[in-house]
């Protein structure tokens, strides 16, 4: 019996034969996203981001205009493998900022491959009396 790795809704561009490299194709399988749980608690936002064999110094984390950019430094696997299905390469994740995250006190960890962003959420003001002198 044989098994074909069948993908719905691919398609051969009508000028290219079925049985040569489409470049294209190939540059897409390649890219790596790394997966990503976002977790919204009373008292902060926390991103995980699965990024195992990614060295800190590889990873860089922004923030600009209301978005958090995480960026991931291309990493070539080295050595002569017979089957290689971990991804790798650069990455980059953005995420929106929410209003009620305090982006001045945002903090990251990466331990045991996970990198771990904590955006603490702004004390919602209290009400507070005033006297007249």
């Amino acid at each position: 019996m044989t098994v074909l790795n069948f993908q719905p809704g691919f398609r051969v561009p009508a000028n290219r034969s079925a049985f040569q490299p489409v470049p294209d194709v190939k540059r897409v399988q390649n890219t790596y996203r790394p997966p990503v749980n976002v977790l919204n608690d009373e008292e902060a936002y926390t991103i995980q981001l699965a990024v195992p064999g990614y060295d800190r110094d590889a990873i860089q984390i922004e923030v600009d205009n209301g978005t958090l950019s995480v960026k991931g430094a291309d990493r070539k696997a080295t050595g002569n493998y017979t089957r290689k299905e971990f991804k790798t390469g650069a990455f980059e994740r953005r995420f929106q900022i929410p209003d009620d995250a305090d982006s001045g006190l945002i903090e990251a960890k990466q331990e045991n491959g996970v990198l771990t962003i904590l955006l603490p959420k702004v004390e919602a003001a209290k009400p507070r009396s005033i006297q007249v002198a």
